[in-house]
């Protein structure tokens, strides 16, 4: 992160979630990242009131993508899964927006993306979760350019165009992220490597 500010009211946010008090210090951005992208998908699951299988696997996927056996993680994780699920912080917006305020922009365009990527993965992108996610993009002022990037790569992947893709991938190369967390370039991979994998599989 080039600029890692921590609010007082995401400290009690976190604190509330994981059920034990934080320091500001103690707040890393793998914490963060992992709370907010719990968060949103937890939210698209129960968007369209049915919780298919397939999201749930895609979820805990997701998370394995870049958590693998990094034992810490693992637990952390487990901890953000109890905690968001208790406190259902996925139909609160602004605590997204809490959650998410120390991200970069690149960040936030991925989580939507791996948003997009949850929403997908029972076979199509319901209407409801499509326009949860565009409300939390809002809210998160993801550009729009870059969420119809996503949207085409999710929505309608047989009609992709080639400079479509090129242009979304570009946006999700894991080598931009650099900087970031080894979480967060690890969870941008991931999304790279499925988008991909959604052209290879075109009839």
């Amino acid at each position: 992160m080039n600029a890692w500010v921590i609010e007082s009211e995401l400290v009690l946010l976190l604190s509330k979630i994981l059920q034990r008090p934080l320091k500001a210090s103690e707040i890393e951005p793998s914490l963060v990242f992992i709370t907010t992208l719990v968060t949103i998908l937890r939210g698209v699951i129960v968007m369209d009131k049915v919780v298919a299988i397939a999201e749930e696997e895609k979820l805990l996927e997701t998370l394995d993508s870049f958590i693998g056996s990094d034992l810490t993680l693992k637990t952390l994780s487990s901890e953000v899964l109890s905690g968001v699920e208790q406190q259902q912080t996925f139909l609160d917006p602004n605590a997204i927006v809490t959650l998410s305020e120390p991200l970069n922009s690149a960040t936030k365009l991925l989580l939507i993306g791996l948003g997009y990527s949850m929403s997908a993965a029972d076979g199509k992108v319901d209407f409801r979760e499509r326009m949860y996610l565009q409300s939390i993009a809002s809210r998160l002022q993801v550009d729009r350019q870059h969420l119809s990037l996503l949207e085409a790569c999710f929505i309608e992947p047989e009609t992709l165009s080639p400079d479509t893709l090129k242009q979304a991938l570009l946006l999700l190369d894991p080598y931009r992220l650099a900087v970031l967390d080894t979480v967060i370039v690890q969870a941008a991979r991931y999304l790279y490597q499925t988008i991909c994998d959604l052209q290879s599989n075109r009839p």
